[in-house]
C-alpha cells in the first residue's frame, strides 16, 4: 500500500486529461548499458509512448538531472539547471506532472526507481 496514495494516478484519470496542456506526462524509462547511457531513449516514441509524454533522461549518468560536472554520476544539479531540464519538458510552475516508467528488462530495470530519482 502506498504512503501517499494522493499523490498517485490510475490510468483512467491520465487518459481523461492526455489532451490537457496543464498535464505533463514524462516517460522516465530507462535501459541502462555499462556506461551507464540510457538506450530507452531509442525506443521511447515507439515503445507504448503515451500521446502527449515526453522522454525525460534521469538514467543516464549525466541525464537531465544530474551535474554534467560532477565527478560522480547522477550528482544533483543545482535549481538552475533542474529548471531548464522542467521548462524544456514543457514543464511549469502550474503543471501537473506525472511520472511513467516501463521495465524493459524485467530484474534489471526498474521504472519504480526512475519514477523515484525523478
Amino acid at each position: 500500500m502506498a504512503t501517499h496514495p494522493e499523490y498517485l494516478v490510475e490510468p483512467d484519470w491520465l487518459a481523461e486529461r492526455l489532451e490537457d496542456p496543464g498535464v505533463r506526462v514524462l516517460d522516465v524509462t530507462a535501459k541502462l548499458d555499462r556506461e551507464l547511457v540510457n538506450h530507452a531513449l531509442e525506443d521511447c516514441h515507439a515503445l507504448a509512448h503515451l500521446p502527449g509524454s515526453v522522454c525525460f533522461d534521469v538514467a543516464s549518468a549525466r541525464g537531465v538531472l544530474s551535474d554534467p560536472d560532477a565527478e560522480l554520476p547522477w550528482t544533483w544539479p543545482g535549481p538552475d539547471r533542474i529548471d531548464a531540464a522542467l521548462a524544456d519538458a514543457g514543464v511549469d510552475q502550474d503543471s501537473v506532472v506525472v511520472l511513467v516508467a516501463r521495465t524493459p528488462r524485467e530484474g534489471i530495470d526498474s521504472g519504480t526507481m526512475w519514477c523515484t530519482r525523478a
